[in-house]
């Protein structure tokens, strides 16, 4: 007699709706912030977050994806209308 897999008790299974996933609607929402920024505005977020331009430019180019807590800023950053504050060389030189 051969094996057909129908042998033994049913299994149980959860019955979970798959149909919004909150990580593809955080991928998504945070992948279009991020096309949208221009030049000054990804130099001014990659000053603000302390990480490298390039970092963003791979955000802005769908190339890899930071962590959870960093991607809501940067949505709520959008969100809020992308602003911008003149920092001075002398307030950069004090902050060290």
């Amino acid at each position: 007699m051969a094996l057909t897999g129908r042998r033994g008790r049913p299994r149980r299974e959860a019955v979970i709706g798959m149909a919004g996933d909150k990580g593809v609607f955080y991928y998504d929402l945070f992948y279009d912030a991020c096309c949208t920024l221009s030049y000054p505005e990804s130099v001014s977020l990659a000053n603000g977050l302390k990480i490298s331009l390039r970092q963003v430019y791979n955000w802005r180019n769908r190339m890899c994806f930071p962590g959870i807590d960093r991607a809501l800023l940067v949505i709520d950053w959008v969100a809020a209308g992308k602003p911008v504050k003149l920092v001075s060389q002398r307030e950069i030189y004090e902050s060290l």
